[in-house]
């Protein structure tokens, strides 16, 4: 062990080990550059009266140190027995040591050699939340999106930072992140986090759905079911630009609403004969629309049923012995009536559960696959726990068969909420 009059070890640059007096790089005016004293890890010895009860050792910091070392030097004095005691630095302390590390920067501060009160007070000022204040995920996503503009590698931001390949990808999508909309995250939700950042980042410059996002945001729910619901409404939209792309192309006419004094082709016969979409295309009268409930299922019309020779399908015989039918009467789906366009609400009701259970299928799809099956095999216990209880009701090998059943996305039935509501726990049921 050293004594604690030794000057430890210095790190300076080669050039200046080779030649103290040499000039900086950049000229004789620079600042000279700055030594860190480093103290091998066995001669440090913990404050025996530390006060942080949990070093909280996690496996990215381990990582981090093992890949950059300590960068904050530990705060260091003389201890009682004349080796050196740490004051604060006990959780960089552990980490090293952890990773192998031979030695750690450290600052030494004689005026606290026998002053314990004044240890004390160095702990409480170095960790204490009324005197740090850790990066919010806005900050954070910033430096970390800055670090990569600057030249960092996505490799090197990883082993730094002892993050995985996926974190890092959320971390640098959330960092680049319009200032405006990380501004009004951190506005509406204090609690944002690196997920929410990257999920707004691929919305950014789309308003709506910017908007959208930052509403479920400031209600506490969870963005990736709304997230996932506007990147299938952009699917759809897209696929109904290509249907009705192949409708122009197809000579078909596509209105936004039916025209006056048309007829849905469902209502409609020729010759007896219904008529189809295929069979009526000759038609000098066709064409189609789009209901705005389902934009992926075109409606067809006639234009002129009656000059075309069409009759309604619900023709009915007149009592005085001429001819009639509903159109007359007002009947929905007689020819000529756009009653019948209206979209019936339990059906579009139906529609839109569909589509917002489809989405949550979607997210707990891919938080089942990313989370709870990413392991082949269960652990050591978990066998004998399976073999022990196989077909009790909530026996583990039973609970996770339904996860299985809910990891698959099954037929829609039903679910009318676009957003679920943040949670703790998965949002799997």
């Amino acid at each position: 062990m050293r004594a604690p009059t030794d000057p430890a070890v210095e790190t300076t640059s080669d050039a200046q080990a080779t030649d103290p007096g040499a000039a900086s790089p950049v000229g004789d005016t620079a600042p000279p550059i700055p030594s860190r004293l480093m103290i091998a890890v066995s001669d440090l010895t913990a404050h025996p009266g530390n006060v942080r009860e949990d070093l909280n050792l996690t496996g990215e910091f381990v990582v981090s140190v093992a890949a950059e070392g300590v960068r904050m030097p530990l705060l260091i004095t003389t201890g009682p027995d004349g080796g050196w005691r740490v004051i604060e630095g006990h959780r960089r302390l552990a980490a090293a040591i952890e990773a192998g590390l031979v030695e750690v920067p450290c600052d030494i501060d004689p005026g606290r050699v026998g002053d314990d009160a004044g240890q004390y007070v160095d702990m409480l000022l170095a960790n204490s939340g009324s005197y740090r204040s850790n990066y919010t995920a806005v900050e954070e996503a910033a430096a970390l999106f800055a670090a990569h503009e600057a030249g960092a590698s996505r490799t090197r931001l990883r082993k730094a930072t002892g993050r995985t390949a996926g974190q890092v990808k959320t971390a640098l999508a959330a960092g680049s992140l319009t200032a405006d909309t990380r501004a009004k995250a951190a506005e509406v939700s204090p609690e944002v986090t690196l997920d929410d950042l990257a999920i707004l980042s691929e919305f950014d410059g789309d308003e709506a759905a910017t908007e959208r996002l930052l509403l479920c945001l400031q209600n506490g729910y969870a963005l990736e079911h709304a997230a996932e619901r506007i990147r299938r409404d952009r699917a759809e939209a897209a696929e109904h630009d290509r249907l009705r792309a192949e409708l122009d192309a197809a000579g078909v006419p596509v209105t936004d609403d039916l025209p006056p004094g048309a007829a849905w082709l469902t209502s409609l016969t020729h010759d007896g004969e219904d008529l189809t979409p295929e069979v009526h295309a000759a038609c000098p009268g066709h064409g189609a629309t789009f209901p705005r409930w389902n934009l992926l299922e075109p409606s067809y019309y006639c234009t002129s049923p009656a000059v075309q020779g069409q009759a309604s399908r619900w023709q009915l015989p007149s009592s005085s012995g001429t001819s009639g039918d509903r159109a007359s009467s007002g009947v929905p789906g007689a020819v000529g009536s756009a009653e019948d366009q209206a979209p019936d609400l339990g059906r579009r009701l139906v529609i839109s559960g569909n589509k917002a259970w489809q989405a949550a299928a979607e997210v707990r799809h891919r938080w089942l696959t990313a989370n709870l099956f990413v392991r082949k095999t269960g652990p050591r216990e978990f066998s004998a726990v399976v073999a022990a209880r196989p077909c009790s009701p909530s026996s583990p090998a039973t609970m996770l068969h339904r996860w299985n059943s809910l990891a698959t996305p099954r037929r829609p039935v039903g679910s009318l909420s676009s957003c679920s509501r943040r949670s703790s726990r998965p949002t799997s049921t």
